[in-house]
């Protein structure tokens, strides 16, 4: 019997949830240190990885928000008054560490030319640094809204949401004159391009176990070699930011089957399912850790040590510190889950009525 009728057939419990949220975090993070590799220290080592993480970049947040919604679908069955800790906990934990966040970024603008001297509240009210916190919080309300008001007919939003995601990106240079360095941008076309994948999930819960459960190595491969020419063909013409709504609707399908092979079994399998249990630590911490190892990094010299040897660091570097970063933010958020600073990671009290430790997707 296959992995995926197994994890299917108990609802009380879905391995593959925890092994697509940890893989999720897992290219999420890679993706940050990518990108401050090229972008931050000047290196010409990480084109490789830069390319990697786009060709996941119709995966990553689709794959994540639709297992957020999958896990969301009983709840938006009830009064939101019942759901509080999927509302306003995540405002408070979005408030909370936009708060932690700021000290990094205030004193930056109070010595450059401050043209934007409301950056700090426009960080609280705008989806800026942690803007999954902020977006999580936000599709429920609206997914509960639309069905509420929709009824039989809610799927049919599917299509308006599907639009509004495939052209999110021509509003990418509006936002971001919204806010200027140093502060974070506004992340609106994320939070917009986004919302149709936990919308889907929701109406579409029945038809992903079931092709969890039909899984088979032949259709894995098929939609994997999909996946790839369709987003080659679309990298070649210039189109992968065009096409990247189409393009998660096949990376969801390809995922669905790789998941219903694998069901996150294994060694490697067990330590990504831990990651996805404990998501929330690895992303707030990684991003204070990874400016912290890039400054080393420089200051150590090793950057100059890289471009020495470009190709070897070129394969190493990226997922080496992504390696690292994952480990030391999953150990550090155990350690303060532990701690009486557990309030960092957990919703509290007087917000659901019983103390809850968050998740990004929460069950």
């Amino acid at each position: 019997m296959k992995v995926a009728h197994n994890a299917a057939a108990d609802p009380a419990r879905y391995q593959w949830v925890d092994a697509a949220k940890g893989a999720c975090m897992i290219l999420v993070v890679l993706f940050h240190a990518a990108g401050r590799f090229q972008y931050d220290l000047g290196t010409t080592v990480t084109g490789a990885w830069v390319l990697v993480s786009s060709v996941f970049s119709p995966i990553r947040m689709p794959l994540f928000f639709f297992v957020s919604g999958f896990l969301a679908a009983s709840a938006l069955g009830r009064p939101l008054s019942l759901a509080r800790g999927r509302t306003w906990g995540f405002v408070y934990l979005y408030a909370l560490w936009t708060l932690l966040f700021l000290p990094r970024v205030i004193p930056d603008a109070v010595h450059g030319d401050m043209q934007q001297p409301w950056g700090a509240l426009l960080s609280f009210v705008l989806p800026t640094t942690f803007w999954y916190l902020y977006a999580l919080p936000l599709y429920f309300v609206l997914a509960w809204a639309l069905m509420k008001a929709l009824r039989q007919r809610s799927v049919y939003a599917l299509i308006p949401l599907f639009l509004l995601s495939a052209t999110a990106f021509l509003l990418q240079p509006a936002s971001n004159a919204i806010l200027t360095d140093p502060w974070d941008p506004a992340k609106i076309p994320d939070v917009l391009r986004n919302f149709v994948w936990f919308y889907l999930a929701v109406h579409s819960k029945p038809l992903w176990i079931s092709i969890l459960r039909t899984s088979s190595p032949e259709k894995a491969v098929a939609a994997t070699a999909a996946y790839a020419g369709l987003y080659w063909a679309a990298a070649a013409n210039g189109l992968t930011d065009h096409l990247r709504a189409p393009l998660s609707i096949g990376a969801l399908y390809m995922c669905a089957l790789l998941l219903g092979l694998w069901g996150g079994q294994g060694r490697i399998g067990v330590a990504i399912q831990k990651v996805g249990r404990q998501t929330l630590p690895v992303y707030v911490l990684h991003i204070f850790l990874m400016p912290v190892i890039m400054a080393a990094i420089s200051a150590t010299g090793l950057s100059a040590v890289m471009k020495s040897s470009p190709d070897v660091w070129n394969a190493i570097a990226p997922p080496l510190v992504t390696l690292i970063v994952v480990y030391l933010t999953y150990q550090g958020g155990r350690l303060v889950l532990a701690s009486h600073l557990a309030w960092l990671f957990s919703i509290p009290r007087w917000i659901t009525g019983a103390p809850t430790r968050a998740t990004l997707a929460a069950r």
